[in-house]
């Protein structure tokens, strides 16, 4: 930014737990910032907003979870307007007998523009933070195979497409 700006957002869930096997959320953000008017020169700036929603159906059933995810967001800089929208699945398996441990996740996605782009929040190594930005059309397939060979060392394995 050129000059002194402003900038609000506003976020609403409601959680919901069916019993302790079940659960969902469905989440509301909007935001409205200000930033450089493109192609002017003389530090004009302008407001865009951003909407987001987002529903989450969890399961938990044994040694098994399901996590299933749709979310829609919108942006507008005054007559642009950018929409897209992303479906994902997360399945998880730890059997309880075995040091195993596995993660899928699986995500469809398309949006008009970079300016609305998604988040896949998947599995990832320890210590390790990676949450890659989705835009375009396309899929996002990750899995991970977790062992403990020791109650103080695990091996990992992480493979994904970008």
């Amino acid at each position: 930014m050129d000059v002194p700006s402003r900038g609000e957002e506003y976020m609403v869930q409601i959680d919901h737990s069916f019993n302790s096997s079940i659960s969902m959320y469905i989440r509301y953000r909007y935001s409205e910032k200000d930033k450089n008017y493109p192609g002017v020169s003389n530090r004009t700036i302008q407001p865009y907003s951003q909407q987001k929603i987002q529903g989450q159906l969890r399961i938990e059933a044994d040694e098994w979870f399901f996590r299933t995810s749709a979310e829609y967001g919108r942006y507008l800089f005054e007559d642009t307007k950018y929409r897209g929208y992303m479906f994902s699945q997360a399945i998880g398996w730890k059997p309880k007998n075995l040091p195993v441990r596995t993660d899928i996740y699986g995500s469809w996605f398309y949006t008009d523009d970079y300016a609305v782009r998604f988040r896949s929040f998947e599995k990832t190594l320890l210590y390790n933070f990676y949450s890659p930005t989705l835009s375009g059309r396309g899929f996002r397939l990750s899995a991970v195979v977790q062992c403990e060979l020791t109650k103080r060392v695990s091996i990992t394995l992480k493979i994904a497409n970008i």
